[in-house]
């Protein structure tokens, strides 16, 4: 990720600041699936066992699932609903999700 995990040795919290942020400039240049992604890669870094930072995590999960729904890709829309959703099943007390959309197919997603 732009070498940011060997810049930022030690530091894991700056390094998820900066994926976090990397999602946001995803989101400006409607690159959401990019987004979704980065996203999710910051909510697995706060929800680690070491890190347990739920608040946050919840957050990111929020952000993913709104760049979820802009993705058009079937492929990327099915890959991060996946994802997506075994995060959720991680965490029982997360209902911020609208959880039954995740489980729609690619061609409804939107709906």
């Amino acid at each position: 990720m732009w070498g940011t995990g060997r810049a930022n040795k030690g530091r894991p919290t700056e390094a998820t600041h900066w994926i976090e942020v990397r999602a946001v400039v995803a989101r400006i240049a409607a690159d959401h699936a990019l987004s979704a992604r980065l996203w999710l890669t910051a909510a697995r870094f706060h929800a680690s066992s070491a890190r347990r930072d739920l608040p946050s995590a919840r957050t990111c999960l929020d952000h993913a699932y709104q760049e979820w729904r802009g993705v058009t890709d079937e492929d990327v829309i099915d890959e991060l609903a996946s994802t997506l959703r075994a995060m959720c099943r991680q965490d029982p007390y997360y209902t911020s999700l609208d959880r039954h959309l995740l489980h729609k197919t690619a061609h409804s997603h939107q709906d």
